[in-house]
């Protein structure tokens, strides 16, 4: 059965290059999929004013024995 597996797979590849030289808009998409790859999401890390969300990065280092009452 393995040796024919090979030969299905070939008649459905080659279905589906029919299916999508007929015009198939889904038979497009997968053929560009398998052959170029899916392409990537686009993420945006703005706001709705176009700003990024991160603006700056703040390192504080505090001393656990410390307490909030007394001063430095």
């Amino acid at each position: 059965m393995a040796d024919n597996d090979g030969q299905k797979l070939r008649r459905i590849a080659d279905k589906l290059v029919q299916m999508a030289e007929a015009g198939e808009m889904q038979a497009i998409k997968e053929l560009g999929d398998r052959l170029d790859g899916k392409p990537s999401q686009q993420v945006d890390l703005g706001n709705a004013g176009g700003e990024p969300f991160l603006t700056k990065i703040v390192r504080e280092v505090v001393d656990p024995n410390r307490t909030q009452d007394t001063n430095p």
